[in-house]
C-alpha cells in the first residue's frame, strides 16, 4: 500500500509541475527545467556513452519533447528510438516535433508492457520523485532491458524542491540487484551524476 501510495504520489507531483512548466514555456527547454539547452545536451552526450547504441532498441524513459532523440540524430547515432513519458502534453509536441520517432504516454510503473529494449536511458527522470519511484523504476527498467538502465541525477545545493540521493546510497541499492557492473560519471557537470547499471 505504502508502495503504491509514494508511487501515485510522485506521478502526481511529476505531471502537476511538468504540467504547468509546458503551459508556460511551450517547447522551450525550460519546460522541462533544464538551465539551457547546452548543459541538457551534455548529460545526453553522457548517457549515450552506455554502449554502442547504434541498430538497437532504445528506450527513452522520460522523453519530454525528445530532445535526446534530437541528439541522437544530431550525432548520426542510428538507432531503433522510442519515447515514454506520462505527461500527455509533451508526447503531444515531441510527436509533431519528431514524426519519424515513436512516443507514447506510459508509466512504466503503473501500466501493463510486453515490449522490451537493448538499452532503457533517461534523463532528468528523478528531478522530483522520491526514493520509492527511484527504487522501483530502477527495478522496472533493469527488467524491461536487455544490457542495462543508464540515468542521471542532479543533486543541488540548495534547491529543496528536487529528489536527493547521495551517490553511496545508489551504490549501495544497486549491490542488491544482482548486476554485472555499475559505472558512475560525476566528470561533466558540477552536482550531476549518470549511472550506468549492466546487467
Amino acid at each position: 500500500m505504502f508502495r503504491r501510495l509514494a508511487i501515485r504520489t510522485a506521478h502526481d507531483r511529476q505531471q502537476l509541475i511538468y504540467k504547468d512548466l509546458f503551459r508556460r514555456y511551450a517547447s522551450n527547454y525550460k519546460a522541462l527545467h533544464w538551465s539551457n539547452e547546452e548543459s541538457q545536451f551534455l548529460r545526453f552526450a553522457v548517457l549515450s556513452q552506455m554502449g554502442n547504441l547504434r541498430g538497437r532498441k532504445v528506450l527513452d524513459l522520460g522523453s519530454g519533447l525528445g530532445d535526446f532523440f534530437k541528439f541522437l540524430r544530431r550525432e548520426n547515432i542510428d538507432c531503433h528510438y522510442s519515447g515514454y513519458d506520462i505527461v500527455a502534453e509533451f508526447v503531444k509536441e515531441a510527436k509533431k516535433r519528431h514524426p519519424g520517432a515513436h512516443f507514447e504516454v506510459k508509466n512504466i510503473l503503473t501500466s501493463s508492457h510486453n515490449e522490451r529494449f537493448d538499452y532503457i536511458l533517461s534523463s532528468g527522470l528523478f528531478a522530483f520523485g522520491n526514493r520509492t519511484f527511484f527504487y522501483e523504476t530502477i527495478k522496472m527498467a533493469l527488467t524491461m532491458s536487455r544490457f542495462g538502465y543508464g540515468f542521471n541525477i542532479y543533486k543541488p545545493e540548495y534547491d529543496n524542491d528536487f529528489f536527493s540521493i547521495d551517490k553511496e546510497d545508489i551504490v549501495s541499492f544497486c549491490k542488491t540487484l544482482n548486476l554485472s557492473k555499475v559505472v558512475y560519471k560525476d566528470n561533466y557537470l558540477k552536482n550531476d551524476t549518470t549511472f550506468f547499471l549492466y546487467k
